[in-house]
């Protein structure tokens, strides 16, 4: 069962079917090679459109076409594979692939490494770099940086200093040094590992020691860095005084961190200049993150006020793959029974409500989306494989906190990829660090 591209909220990447448009592409078992069509960059083309889209089961096809192309030794291809199963969540899968390719270079090593990265597995990520070092491959500047960035979530930062001084070594011996992405890495990955004083460190270096003058998107990542930290204070200064108009990333950034250190007359601050600035026609994000904070401090008339002004939102719909299919649901839909298993996930709505929730039990019509392909997930994902779950929306706070419950008390790992990220929930902490 594989979800309408019409119905979908996600772009559907442009996939042929050449098994029925075009039977003789896909050959036989005595056929001489790939068919001519698929030679070259066809096939990497469709796996970047499935990974752009995180259409999973798109890409599983396309990865099966692989093998019946006999495509399976093809680096480009299969380093491909490696970067849409990394975008789609399904790291295992990715390394799968990766282990078993018969050639190896630079760019298939990197992808993988960066594929840790993405999944907030830092640790995974410097296993594989100290891999290839033993293998002999050198790496490039390229594979420094998700090193450095894998360090920064780590908090390993004697490794990253070795890291640094490798690149510094490689820069003179070389002639290249380190540009404004390699800083913008450097920057966002103290940003999420709570480095500040790391962070603090490389944007000064880029300026003082390499000249590079910081841009907006250097400043975003101090700014949400130092909001993550508490230093909202200081965030704001930062954001006044930088030289570069803010955009609406970093008001943003600078309200999250507000509603997260629950600071509101200093919320209110950021959002009169939020507002003044102009958002984006259409982004009513501030909107929500101030009705939240209403709505916590009980001021009913400033919260109705807010929600007046974020509009009516898409109805909310999340998926969940399981085994060879993927079920989609969604609020209110066409009637309760049309639910999979609805009795059994009333029972299981019910039983995770009372372990792990407040105790409030939900109908699974009424219940958010992502409640009930948690609850679908549970029965059906057998053993310890994680439950992984897609959303057309972001994450709200009390689901957020539910999944995180869930993760602890039925010991179960859970990926839940919203409109803005990742989400890994392993033994009641999720690996956004409550920040999204």
């Amino acid at each position: 069962m594989l979800p309408s591209a019409a119905a979908s909220s996600y772009p559907a990447p442009t996939i042929p079917t050449y098994s029925s448009s075009c039977p003789p592409l896909l050959g036989g078992a005595d056929a001489a090679g790939p068919p001519a069509p698929l030679r070259g960059l066809s096939l990497p083309r469709l796996l970047k459109n499935c990974a752009g889209a995180v259409a999973l089961p798109q890409g599983r096809q396309l990865h099966a076409l692989s093998y019946k192309l006999r495509l399976s030794s093809d680096l480009y291809v299969q380093t491909s594979l490696l970067s849409m199963y990394a975008s789609c969540g399904q790291l295992d899968d990715a390394l799968r692939v990766f282990d078993r390719m018969p050639h190896r270079n630079i760019v298939a090593w990197t992808a993988a490494v960066d594929a840790c990265i993405r999944s907030d597995r830092p640790g995974a990520a410097v296993s594989l770099f100290l891999r290839m070092l033993e293998s002999g491959m050198r790496p490039d500047r390229f594979a420094i940086v998700s090193l450095l960035s894998a360090c920064a979530h780590l908090g390993a930062l004697d490794l990253g200093r070795a890291a640094h001084g490798y690149v510094e070594k490689d820069a003179e011996f070389s002639g290249v040094q380190p540009n404004e992405l390699t800083f913008l890495a450097l920057l966002c990955g103290c940003s999420h590992a709570g480095l500040v004083d790391e962070g603090r460190h490389y944007f000064d270096m880029m300026r003082t020691k390499y000249g590079i003058a910081p841009g907006v998107k250097h400043y975003s990542c101090m700014v949400d860095m130092l909001g993550r930290a508490g230093l909202l204070d200081e965030a704001l200064q930062m954001a006044l005084t930088m030289p570069a108009k803010p955009n609406h990333i970093i008001w943003g950034s600078l309200l999250s961190a507000c509603r997260i250190h629950k600071n509101l007359s200093l919320a209110e601050q950021v959002m009169e200049i939020a507002v003044g600035e102009g958002c984006p026609v259409g982004d009513t994000s501030h909107y929500v993150i101030m009705s939240s904070m209403y709505r916590e401090a009980e001021l009913v008339e400033k919260m109705a006020s807010m929600r007046t002004k974020v509009g009516r939102k898409p109805q909310g719909k999340s998926w969940i793959e399981v085994g060879s299919s993927v079920y989609e649901f969604g609020v209110r839909g066409n009637g309760g029974h049309s639910y999979p298993m609805w009795g059994e996930l009333r029972t299981m709505l019910e039983q995770v409500e009372e372990k792990a929730g407040d105790g409030k039990v939900e109908n699974p019509l009424d219940a958010h989306s992502e409640k009930t392909a948690l609850a679908f997930g549970l029965l059906k994902v057998r053993g310890s494989a994680p439950v992984r779950i897609s959303k057309n929306l972001r994450i709200c706070e009390d689901c957020h906190s539910l999944m995180k419950s869930v993760s602890r008390v039925y010991k179960r790992e859970i990926v839940i990829r919203d409109c803005t990220r990742f989400h890994r929930f392993t033994e009641g902490q999720c690996s956004c660090h409550d920040y999204w």
